[in-house]
């Protein structure tokens, strides 16, 4: 079994660029990438740390060099994990469908209190 031998200069140069993603990161942070009332500096940053991200796990987690086997460990990884967001979304939507409801409720028993007190008022009145 022969191992891969990284030279210097590639974690150095990855190490570089990791650097000035950080940069550009704070660079956009401080400009306002705002177009047609939809600010882009979240995709912008969130694109740079995927990026860096994707950096980190080839070099320094040497996923680079590994062999072919690493797709049978995460390509079903990452379909299960699409999967159970996936079946996180009804939940997500039901949450806020559900709260208006109750919003509706609490509103239709408040509007019955002030109905009842308000017959309780005439009554006292006569």
């Amino acid at each position: 079994m022969s191992e891969h031998i990284v030279s210097p200069k590639i974690y150095l140069a990855v190490f570089g660029t990791l650097i000035s993603m950080t940069l550009v990161t704070w660079f956009a942070s401080t400009v306002d990438l705002s177009t047609g009332g939809v600010n882009f500096n979240p995709v912008v940053a969130l694109a740079i740390a995927g990026f860096k991200a994707v950096m980190v796990i080839l070099f320094f987690m040497h996923v680079k060099y590994e062999a072919n086997w690493k797709y049978v460990l995460t390509i079903p990884a990452a379909m299960m994990s699409v999967f159970l967001m996936m079946m996180l979304v009804p939940d997500v939507g039901m949450r806020y469908r559900h709260s208006s409801q109750e919003q509706k409720q609490s509103l239709g028993s408040q509007a019955l209190e002030r109905e009842i007190q308000a017959t309780a008022r005439a009554r006292a009145g006569d």
